[in-house]
């Protein structure tokens, strides 16, 4: 046996004692980090306001969505989007095997429907999945017999409304009656979904009577804001702690410095600066961290590093270099400032689409990259058919420049045009027509003042 044999083995001092085991016998390892070494770790909260690890939170959220086929690549790719919003000053770190699939390929995929863990009554059960499936407080879920696919074709035996939520569970409050057996026989299917809470908690240090005063009031006029003593997202601080004389800073709960600026004699203009900082903070948390798929809507996007050359007013790509240049060993893209990329995009799908591409700057600024209004270029110019490529012409290459930190892109495919540029430029008050993408209503409503958002 083994230890029959480690007593017989023969070893000198300096030699450890163990099995010799050949490196094509070993399984693969994937290892992932919460932050690069010189980095603090920090936690974060789910949407009940529960401390979690950043990092396991990320990963629960985004392993519990993979899909058939995803490598540990594209898991770290997700982690590292999905963390940029709570943890923008932390680096994940992937070691391993990166593009093996997961769990060799067996891994079971985002579930389609989802069970009845328990019945509570015969107007209230408790689901199979919570929040880490995205079965947020209001959205909206339907019951069927078990094996219907096709819900278009079927009529429900009851529907009901998500009341409560953890990260792997949600109470359920039935419209009409469903008894035990019934409800214990379903599959349930969503029908509208609820994307999850717009809010942030802020902690007021402010020496300034006037301007605390001020604060205070105009915080009471926006829901999404919630003036707290312990586990804020933002600090501001004026006077107390870190600023000095007359001086307002805004800190985020990971050292991120949002705003520093004197306060102005005029204190209702400090005020909407202020506002309007915490108001772009929670507006970009939240798109960063939307993430809605359709199979049927496959669409890859890639960045090209180019070099360029400015004749007059209009800038030429010169040549162009290869990505894997600008990646570190984890695969994280590393741009600096001054370097200039264009997007090559590709439609993986069945059905034709028009793209839109935005920015989500470190300091949260939200900037529309395609359609780019200042181009002239309209969003009917970015169709593309299941199959093809298309790449971005030189009116619309990118440059980088500071503020630095976790930049985040992303791309909405949509079945019918769409141009968000008016939402950004008027703050969420630009003009919708009734044929709109839900993304465009979901993205307005993102600017406002409501403390969820929901869609169809």
């Amino acid at each position: 046996d083994y230890a029959q044999k480690m007593k017989d083995k023969k070893s000198d001092n300096n030699a450890v004692a163990g099995p010799t085991i050949s490196a094509d016998k070993l399984a693969p390892m994937v290892c992932f980090f919460g932050a690069s070494p010189h980095e603090l770790n920090y936690e974060t909260e789910d949407e009940n306001g529960k401390g979690v690890g950043s990092l396991s939170y990320a990963f629960s959220k985004v392993f519990s969505n993979a899909s058939k086929g995803s490598t540990y690549r594209g898991l770290f790719d997700k982690i590292k989007v999905e963390m940029s919003g709570f943890a923008p000053r932390q680096t994940p770190q992937a070691e391993g095997q990166l593009d093996y699939a997961i769990l060799g390929g067996k891994i079971a995929g985002k579930q389609e429907y989802f069970k009845v863990e328990k019945w509570n009554s015969d107007k209230s059960v408790t689901l199979n999945a919570g929040e880490l499936l995205g079965l947020f407080v209001q959205t909206k879920v339907a019951f069927y017999d078990i094996d219907v696919k096709d819900i278009s074709k079927a009529k429900p035996k009851a529907t009901g409304v998500v009341t409560s939520t953890t990260l792997v569970s949600c109470e359920v409050t039935l419209d009409n009656p469903l008894d035990k057996p019934l409800a214990l026989g379903s599959w349930v299917f969503v029908t509208e979904k609820n994307y999850g809470k717009i809010e942030v908690k802020v902690k007021l240090m402010v020496g300034n009577a006037s301007l605390k005063e001020s604060l205070t009031n105009e915080i009471k006029n926006f829901p999404f804001i919630k003036l707290v003593n312990e586990g804020a997202d933002i600090v501001v601080d004026e006077g107390i702690e870190y600023s000095r004389g007359s001086q307002v800073n805004l800190t985020s709960a990971n050292d991120v410095l949002l705003l520093e600026e004197p306060v102005n004699p005029n204190i209702a203009l400090t005020t909407e600066s202020v506002i309007e900082k915490i108001r772009s903070y929670s507006q970009a948390n939240y798109i960063r961290g939307l993430d809605i798929s359709d199979a049927k809507m496959d669409v890859k996007f890639e960045f090209i590093p180019v070099e360029t050359v400015t004749e007059g007013n209009v800038t030429k790509e010169k040549s162009r270099g290869d990505i894997h240049s600008k990646m570190d060993e984890t695969g994280i893209m590393v741009f600096k400032a001054g370097e200039s990329y264009k997007i090559k995009v590709t439609n993986n799908g069945t059905k034709p689409l028009y793209f839109t591409i935005i920015d989500i700057q470190p300091d949260n600024v939200i900037n529309m990259v395609v359609p780019n209004p200042e181009t002239g270029r309209i969003a009917l110019d970015y169709r593309i058919n299941p199959g093809d490529s298309k790449e971005l012409g030189d009116d619309d290459i990118i440059q980088f420049f500071p503020p630095t930190g976790n930049e985040v892109f992303k791309l909405i495919a949509t079945e019918t045009p769409l141009d968000l540029s008016s939402i950004v430029k008027t703050k969420g008050s630009g003009s919708r027509g009734a044929n709109d993408s839900p993304f465009s209503a979901l993205f307005a409503e993102s600017f406002k003042t409501s403390g969820t958002r929901g869609s169809k």
